[in-house]
């Protein structure tokens, strides 16, 4: 009998949209309970924010580090010189032809076409 009435008190305490109707109680309180777990998971849900914030930039600073940055020599483009002279010239050990690749790779050539003072990225 003492446990009906302590769940009557609380019951009554929660009723706040009407004093008559006991089943009421039963809503409030569910809602109440809705709105607790809704309270955790935002909790929950800037918390993880917070850690991806502060993680990201000391992952990209890890993954940054080591990846090394590539060397490049500049070559001003001469009368009469063609991507095949200057592979030849900067690269002597290796194929001409991936050297041509990486230059044209690099300066976003469309065409082999070179002109008198054009300036050409190499990737040593």
């Amino acid at each position: 009998m003492m446990e009906r009435n302590r769940a009557q008190t609380r019951c009554r305490k929660t009723i706040t949209l009407s004093q008559e109707n006991p089943s009421h109680c039963g809503t409030v309180r569910q809602s109440r309970q809705t709105r607790g777990i809704g309270y955790i998971r935002l909790k929950q849900l800037l918390v993880l924010v917070i850690i991806l914030l502060v993680a990201t930039p000391i992952f990209a600073a890890m993954i940054s580090n080591n990846v090394p940055e590539p060397n490049y020599e500049t070559v001003v483009v001469s009368q009469g010189d063609t991507l095949w002279t200057i592979a030849k010239r900067v690269k002597p050990r290796t194929d001409p032809r991936k050297t041509i690749y990486e230059i044209r790779q690099h300066n976003e050539l469309k065409s082999v076409d070179l002109r008198p003072g054009q300036t050409l990225f190499i990737p040593i």
